[in-house]
């Protein structure tokens, strides 16, 4: 028997596997052959059409799109539906890639595995486990539970904690796995028993030692039925369930284990010492698609079994003598046939090593290659060739890349758009080891492959037929303009610019669109006669949207502009850029002929000086979207201006800032460096036309860090909104502080301020939207979308509350009226006080 590696002939096989199937089903229905029968529905056509699972309403296409960034993918067993597990789990139709609906649970979800032939989910809840002192001390914050969800109408069925002992000093929760009706998961504890004395020390040394447990449950009501306990060096790490045996395989380094779930028992345990394997680590469980079927004569019977096939690899700190490499025969164990009744070693195949002196080439046949957890651009079909007696991989990536050539060629400008706006949330890390992921699956039965990396919420979708990209990752909204008239702009996935009418029952009506590509900003007028798009160049466009025409093409800008605005009473349009710099033009007062579209030149550039009195080095830096504001009007400009580098002290503390002196931001430091936004001390500007820039550093706590900078529409009001959840209202007008407003939240995106109605609106990134009271500071309201992350905010006063539209990361626009109603509000007292702020760790 040998592996081979087939890297382009995925298709025929494929093809040949379901021949095989069809005539198998064929010849068990001969008797109904005749009847014309209708296609059974797809699990996807089920969910699509009973349309009872939760989803936001939103405008915009939304297609493989899921914020913060996929931890894991699976398609359903008809392989119809793509399941993609972020903090929540979203069903996708595998395609289209249109959004089905999303799943959401008390806590973030940290794995899942399908039931009842994909019909339910099992998810596990993520212990939020914070790093108190180091690597091997980091304790859960939750009490993870498992969780059974109804994929049709996003139901919780049953929950089940796990048993978690009470002096557990840390938690891992290793795998999970299921068959039609059975969930079992493999976790382990630290913690100190009754005993200790007894008990063999871990590592670390001390009395505590770390257990391992397999948990095994019946049915959506997870009722137990086994609970195991390992040796604390048996270093289990992953499950597998065999459906073709009926088997669970429990896997570790380099130790096996089998679990026969009809008697409940580990019924064999096998290791790499006793298979004569001593150096080989266990890498995973090979799947087979079609059954393998082996047949073995023990004492004159013969047997028929199906052998798990396990996946080996050389350990990395072994290292062959180099006396006794040869070059020619040095190879690697890769795979191996394990007997399920007994875990004996059937048979292994060995494949040349690829490495080794300039001159020696081995076979390509024999290059077997394997995916690893971490590498991305391998992903295998496994298949059993009966008539060759081989097991064949199938580099699915290698063959989607030869196929897809003629259709690669596409722009990756929105993708770079994307990646670049990622690397302006420094607001948003968290240090929690769910930052990326490397996740590669497909599915045979619709001929798909879909591939997660990284930190983008972008999900990969390809038809394996054609190497298509089944469809592009789309429902980011990357700008919202003010309300106007009723009326908003908006900005999906930097090319799809769109003006919106508010209508009465709650509903968006486009009235405009055209495509402008790597936009940066939109705008209305004052007036609401003119949509206004910045970009990315520096440069913008004005359109008149009676005309439906564009009317004006500005120039002048450098940078990426931020924040743009135009006032036709005046002639003005203004615009501001990351550098900092506020931008003018001048725009004629006789109308351009209609068709006619003029080009306009900037007449002035501003940018606002360093306060006197600080003598370090001038240094280059660009500002985020969220330090930067502009009125409607074109009056008021607001901006962070760095001016000294902010140090830490001994213990990695920020040096103090001076309240009424200097604040601290982050900004990059200079052209190209995106993703590097370090803590500098500097203040908030205040520009307008004819008068001298005013410098804005009111008292905050010494440590804060600015994050956000807002002005109403009118420029009579600021907003600033620091990393501890204090807002700070200051009236400019009167040049004195409105409001501070300590909420307490953190991730906070986005920040409107209605003075008539005395409401502070704040949306944070995770689809939370409050209401607070400028005079009390209380909060009186509070909104929680299913599943949606947040990214603008824009309101206006109704009838009765405030009319919202919600600009996403992920879900289009979401439209949520007359919400916060008056008799609604219900003011919430502190149940502590909020004071002194302290940031964590201190």
């Amino acid at each position: 028997m040998r592996a081979r590696h087939c890297p382009t002939s995925f298709i025929p096989v494929l093809l040949s596997l379901t021949a095989v199937c069809l005539l198998m089903s064929s010849g068990a229905h001969s008797a109904f052959a005749v009847e014309a029968k209708k296609p059974r529905p797809t699990l996807a056509d089920t969910i699509q059409q009973q349309d009872r699972i939760p989803r936001e309403q939103f405008y915009g296409e939304v297609k493989l799109m899921h914020a913060p960034n996929p931890m894991d993918v699976q398609f359903s067993e008809d392989g119809s539906v793509l399941f993609s597990q972020a903090e929540t789990i979203r069903l996708w139709r595998s395609d289209t890639g249109a959004y089905l609906g999303s799943i959401a649970g008390p806590a973030r979800f940290h794995m899942f595995a399908q039931l009842n032939h994909s019909h339910w989910l099992v998810t596990v809840d993520d212990s939020e486990a914070d790093d108190q002192q180091g690597l091997f001390y980091s304790m859960p914050q939750l009490i993870p539970c498992l969780r059974v969800w109804d994929v049709h109408t996003g139901k919780c069925l049953a929950v089940r904690r796990l048993p978690i002992p009470i002096n557990v000093e840390r938690l891992w929760i290793n795998s999970i796995a299921t068959s039609a009706d059975s969930t079992w998961v493999l976790f382990e504890s630290r913690f100190v028993k009754a005993k200790a004395e007894q008990e063999p020390q871990s590592f670390l040394g001390g009395s505590s030692a770390d257990y391992c447990f397999l948990a095994g449950f019946q049915g959506p009501n997870l009722t137990p039925t086994c609970h195991l306990e390992f040796d604390n060096l048996s270093k289990y790490r992953s499950l597998n369930y065999n459906a073709h045996n009926g088997k669970l395989l429990i896997c570790g380094e380099t130790k096996l284990a089998c679990f026969d779930p009809d008697s409940q028992k580990i019924i064999w345990t096998s290791s790499g010492y006793q298979q004569d394997l001593k150096h080989a680590e266990i890498k995973g469980i090979i799947n087979l698609e079609q059954p393998f079927q082996m047949e073995l004569t023990e004492s004159g019977k013969k047997r028929t079994f199906t052998p798990f096939i396990v996946q080996f690899e050389l350990n990395s700190h072994y290292k062959v003598p180099p006396q006794e490499v040869d070059y020619s025969k040095l190879t690697l164990l890769k795979w191996g046939l394990i007997d399920p009744s007994n875990g004996k070693l059937l048979h292994h195949d060995l494949v040349m090593r690829e490495t080794g002196p300039g001159n020696y080439k081995a076979p390509k046949a024999e290059n077997l290659k394997f995916p690893g957890s971490k590498d991305a651009n391998k992903l295998y079909a496994w298949l059993y060739d009966k008539q060759e007696q081989a097991i064949k991989a199938v580099d699915l990536v290698e063959a989607w890349r030869v196929a897809s050539k003629p259709v690669r060629d596409r722009t990756f400008t929105i993708r770079t758009a994307r990646i670049a706006a990622l690397g302006e949330k420094w607001n948003l890390e968290r240090d929690d080891l769910r930052n990326e992921a490397e996740v590669q699956t497909w599915n045979s039965t619709s001929g798909r492959m879909c591939i997660v990396t990284g930190f983008t919420p972008e999900i990969n979708l390809y038809d394996l037929s054609t190497g298509n990209t089944i469809a592009q990752p789309s429902g980011t909204v990357n700008a919202l303009s003010r309300f106007t008239s009723g009326k908003l702009a908006a900005s999906l996935d930097w090319n799809d610019v769109s003006v919106f009418d508010l209508k009465a029952k709650g509903s968006l009506q486009r009235t405009f669109n055209t495509k402008v590509l790597r936009n940066s900003c939109v705008a209305l007028s004052v007036d609401a006669s003119q949509l206004l798009v910045g970009e990315n160049s520096g440069n913008a466009g004005v359109w008149d949207l009676s005309r439906r025409s564009k009317v004006f093409a500005l120039e002048g800008g450098t940078e990426k502009l931020l924040h743009i605005a135009g006032n036709p009473t005046r002639n003005s349009i203004a615009a501001l850029d990351q550098d900092g710099t506020l931008w003018r033009w001048q725009t004629p007062k006789a109308p351009a002929k209609p068709g006619e579209m003029q080009l306009l030149r900037a007449h002035s550039q501003e940018k606002p000086k360093r306060p006197e009195g600080y003598y370090s080095k001038e240094f280059d830096y660009r500002i985020p979207h969220s330090l930067c504001d502009l009125s409607a009007n074109t009056a008021l400009y607001l901006a962070f201006r760095a001016y000294s580098i902010a140090e830490e002290n001994n213990i990695g503390e920020l040096n103090l800032g001076f309240p009424g002196t200097n604040l601290i931001a982050r900004v990059s430091d200079g052209p190209g460096r995106l993703y590097y936004f370090e803590p500098r001390h500097g203040a908030v500007m205040e520009l307008r036309a004819g008068q001298p820039q005013k410098q804005i550093t009111p008292p905050v706590y010494h440590q804060s860090q600015l994050m956000q900078i807002r002005c109403t529409a009118d420029g009579r009001f600021a907003m600033l909104v620091f990393d501890t959840g204090q807002i700070l209202i200051l009236n400019l007008e009167a040049g004195t502080l409105e409001a501070i407003i300590p909420t307490g939240l953190s991730e906070i995106m986005d920040v409107n301020y209605h003075p008539q109605q005395q409401t502070l609106l704040v949306a944070c990134f995770r689809g939370t939207i409050t209401a607070w009271n400028s005079d009390t500071f209380l909060r009186t309201g509070l909104l929680q979308l299913n599943d949606a992350r947040l990214e603008h905010l824009a309101s206006q006063p109704a009838k009765d509350g405030f009319d919202l539209v919600l600009g996403t990361w992920d879900t289009g626009l979401i439209v949520k009226q007359s919400v916060f109603k008056k008799k609604e509000q219900i003011p919430t007292r502190f149940p502590a006080l909020p004071f002194p702020v302290k940031l964590p760790g201190e």
